[in-house]
């Protein structure tokens, strides 16, 4: 039983005004545009290797991943993308790297990356990687505009 509906409405409200706040723009943008990228860079990748099998697919995934952070930001998977999360707290970032090293569940280690990356390099990773031409155009205006 919902003790909410007990209250009167005035209550109530005043009561969610307290707890419910409105997130800001740019994290609702960013959780969206993860999201979205999620399920294209998943799909995109299923029509590239489908022939090779669901966990050749994420071991690809991980793979373009790894290599797109390595190239084009001269620095591990990490190092860059941990300090935005931990700042300066080494600890932190060790312990960190070191589960995403032992981790056996790629998924989630792809989830994490991606989480990491802005909505830029989200963009800037599907145009290096050669992905692009591979996009259906709904996709395309997903992703682009």
């Amino acid at each position: 039983m919902d003790i909410v509906h007990k209250f009167p409405n005035d209550i109530v409200d005043y009561i969610y005004s307290l707890i419910k706040y409105e997130q800001p723009k740019e994290l609702v943008n960013n959780i969206k545009n993860i999201h979205i990228f999620k399920i294209i860079y998943h799909d995109v990748h299923e029509r590239l290797y489908q022939d090779e099998g669901s966990d050749e697919v994420q071991n690809w995934m991980i793979n373009n991943l790894e290599i797109f952070i390595e190239l084009y930001n001269n620095t591990s998977v990490c190092e860059n993308y941990l300090y935005r999360i931990y700042g300066t707290n080494t600890r932190k970032i060790e312990r960190q790297k070191e589960i995403l090293k032992k981790s056996s569940n790629i998924s989630k280690n792809i989830n994490f990356i991606i989480g990491l990356l802005t909505v830029e390099e989200r963009k800037h990773l599907i145009l290096k990687s050669k992905l692009f031409k591979w996009l259906t155009d709904e996709e395309k205006n997903l992703l682009f505009n």
